[in-house]
């Protein structure tokens, strides 16, 4: 657990910075160790500290033309964060800072001496109160580059402890491990009434701290439900994928398809979790998304998505957690989506100090209304009936607490297919589950199809098959997309949603490209037994009339040369050298569909043998 600064220097806090940290083993690729790495509790709290919220900043200080610096609140105690603002500055400059103390000598701790002045001539400041700290009234002073100087003052009183949650809401608090059954009796002492908990997670994606959790049983959660406390199941798997978050976690696919199944495969582990510690299904399942970087939005969405609904087909209640500058801005992004399946409660980590769930910058008022926490003190030590523990405290909405849970229904997955097929023969399989008290009685199944010319066409629900049927068969013939997706009937007459997708493409083959400068010549391993060759640079293979998202060449063997690759006029990229014997596919950088002749061009001088070309057909 990482203590608390002593002051927030300002809202650039909120945003991820390069940093790295190394905890235990990286995990091997593909691999599922039989025991998971152990994580710290929570990534260092800057990652947490995201834009100020809650906090009505002085409006005359916003409208002021003239230089000015405020404050709110302008009193306080050792709890709570002061926010502020400068205005009126020069542009661009840099202003300097100096603190005072309540008995007038200049502060003496960490602090920014700096700030520099937005476009606007504004910057924005926060304190905290620190551990040895005198209380009293503080002055903060700022000077311009233009000689003003303008003050404002905050003062600090004593007084710790939580503050109180408003009407409708209360006060929550979770740790790392479950604490015993004594520790919560005795907290009933607290202004706590909700505890949450680390449920199992699926072996090989576990990136909970405490693993082991031996206070957190069926028993427990009965003992402690009995003496008035609610308990809000947290399901701490994988976390955002590895080009957005370089900690050592177990990472989510940056593939949106795979990661939307991996949600759906975190409900499914997480619903037997909680049915097995008997905790209530009025309360959702939070999943415990930590900060991350940019450039994954499209794989996180696709992972809650999935998430969502495969609680919901479990009968269960599905909340997410995050901050509100990644998990929430992405889920935002979302909200007016018919095809997004959002989740019915929000857990928003802020170490804001308020005990509010509006006002954030996401997800925006009027979304989740009722259905809304706020983590507004992560890593504090509280005392209560004589027993201390380190905790983050939250405030949280009782509609959370109460909400109906969903109706139960059945569910379909599609197993991963291969991307792409060189024979034009695929099975593609699935799997399916009843709710309680049911059975399985049916699949539709639905294909759509595309090729280098087109768009993906229009789903075609092609038949209904027996229960006992889990794959269908089918042929793709040459430069075509072939896409299944499959849904499940229960025995009471309930239909599960569509699976995701799952995609298979042949390549075109070579002699399908206009050549000059090349050769060609048969094969025997090659698809359809002929390879294109050459040596020379400069020489290109040409194929009109081509629409795609996404394009590959396919070679064979050892390369010496590369392929400048463009489309409609646009390039794509340049494909590397190969090593080895067998088919290599070169996949270019993933574009916008675009349509136009498909050129490949040779970079250099020597040899390179093309098998064909993929075009996927885009959506």
């Amino acid at each position: 657990m990482t203590s608390p600064r002593r002051l927030i220097a300002s809202v650039a806090l909120a945003i991820l910075t390069a940093t790295t940290m190394t905890w235990g083993a990286a995990a091997p690729a593909g691999a599922e160790p039989p025991v998971d790495p152990p994580q710290p509790w929570h990534l260092p709290l800057r990652l947490y500290a995201d834009a100020p919220v809650h906090a009505t900043l002085p409006a005359g200080a916003r409208a002021r033309a003239a230089t000015a610096v405020g404050v709110s609140p302008s009193s306080g105690n050792q709890e709570t964060r002061f926010l502020g603002t400068g205005t009126g500055f020069t542009p661009g400059s840099s202003v300097r800072i100096t603190v005072t103390r309540p008995d007038g000598a200049a502060y003496a701790g960490s602090y920014p001496h700096t700030k520099t002045a937005a476009g606007d001539g504004s910057f924005t400041w926060s304190w905290i109160w620190g551990s040895g700290d005198p209380l009293g009234t503080y002055t903060y002073t700022a000077t311009d580059v233009s000689g003003t100087v303008v003050h404002t003052t905050f003062t600090i009183a004593s007084g710790t402890g939580p503050p109180p949650a408003p009407a409708g809401s209360q006060l929550m608090f979770d740790a790392a491990s479950a604490p015993s059954l004594a520790t919560m009796t005795a907290w009933l002492a607290s202004p706590y009434r909700t505890v949450g908990v680390y449920v199992p997670v699926e072996p090989g994606t576990d990136d909970r701290h405490d693993k082991v959790q031996s206070n957190l049983t069926a028993s427990w959660v009965a003992d402690v439900t009995a003496l008035g406390w609610h308990v809000l199941p947290i399901y701490l798997g994988v976390q955002a994928p590895e080009a957005c978050q370089g900690h050592d976690f177990w990472h989510l696919s940056g593939t949106p398809a795979t990661a939307r199944t991996q949600g759906a495969r975190a409900a499914a582990y997480a619903a037997r979790s909680v049915a097995a510690l008997g905790i209530a299904t009025s309360i959702p399942v939070f999943y415990d998304m930590e900060p991350y970087g940019s450039g994954c939005s499209a794989p996180l969405q696709a992972f809650f998505d999935g998430w969502t609904t495969g609680l919901h087909g479990a009968g269960l209640r599905a909340g997410a957690y995050g901050t509100q500058i990644t998990v929430m801005k992405d889920l935002a992004a979302r909200l007016d989506d018919p095809t997004f399946h959002e989740p019915d409660a929000v857990w928003v980590a802020t170490d804001s100090r308020t005990t509010t769930t509006t006002g954030f910058s996401a997800p925006p008022d009027g979304s989740f209304v009722g259905e809304r926490a706020n983590q507004f003190r992560l890593g504090v030590t509280r005392r209560y009936g004589g027993v201390s523990i380190n905790i983050d405290e939250s405030v949280i909405n009782t509609g959370v607490l109460t909400g109906t849970p969903p109706t139960p229904m059945p569910t379909a997955a599609t197993r991963a297919l291969a991307a792409v097929t060189v024979t034009g023969q695929v099975t593609a399989r699935w799997t399916g589950t009843a709710p309680p008290g049911a059975t399985l009685t049916s699949y539709d199944v639905r294909t759509r199809v595309g090729t280098t010319r087109t768009r993906l066409g229009a789903w075609r629900v092609r038949s209904t098959l027996p229960s006992t049927t889990r794959s269908l068969a089918a042929r793709v013939a040459p430069g075509r997309t072939w896409c299944l997706g499959v849904r499940a009937h229960d025995s009471v007459g309930r239909v599960s949603a569509w699976s995701a997708p799952v995609c298979s493409t042949r390549p075109v083959d070579d002699r399908a490209l206009t050549a000059r400068g090349w050769l060609r010549q048969k094969s025997a391993g090659a698809d359809g037994h002929t390879l294109t060759s050459t040596g020379r640079r400069g020489v290109a293979l040409r194929l009109t009339g081509v629409r795609s998202g996404r394009v590959a060449v396919v070679v064979r063997g050892a390369t010496r040369n590369r392929l400048r690759v463009a489309l409609g006029g646009r390039l794509l990229g340049t494909t590397p050298a190969t090593r080895g014997t067998g088919r290599h596919v070169l996949w270019l950088p993933t574009r916008a569909a675009r349509a136009g002749t498909l050129v490949l061009t040779t970079a250099r001088t020597g040899a390179i043998r093309i098998d064909g070309v993929l075009a996927v057909a885009s959506g």
